[in-house]
């Protein structure tokens, strides 16, 4: 006979599930993600003034952040390339795709040394 057997303790889990605050470790994640976009941003954006850099701005909510810039030409810079410097002008879009995955791994990891 060729056989395996698996158990496990529900019990055990359940109790240590319920000692997790999972939507605290999950704003934590979500609100350190906003302010690394931010200054990812800020580190790309196109500089002449500081005026559109600092503009830039983070909003924390309970379990949403935004972020953008207010200054008028904000969009026309982020999609403007070329004239008088040569290259893409983006800085907003590069890092939200740059740094999603990354905080999606960093709320993984968070929730897994939370169940050890």
């Amino acid at each position: 006979m060729l056989s395996f057997k698996i158990s496990v303790d529900v019990k055990d889990a359940i109790n240590r599930l319920q000692n997790i605050d999972i939507s605290k470790i999950l704003k934590e994640q979500l609100h350190e993600g906003g302010d690394l976009i931010m200054k990812d941003a800020k580190d790309k954006v196109h500089v002449i003034s500081g005026d559109l850099k600092a503009s830039g701005s983070v909003n924390k909510r309970e379990h949403e952040v935004e972020g953008g810039f207010t200054m008028d030409y904000a969009t026309i810079e982020e999609k403007r390339t070329g004239g008088k410097y040569a290259g893409s002008h983006a800085y907003l879009e590069p890092s939200v795709d740059k740094n999603g995955p990354i905080i999606a791994k960093n709320m993984e990891r968070a929730l897994k040394e939370a169940l050890q």
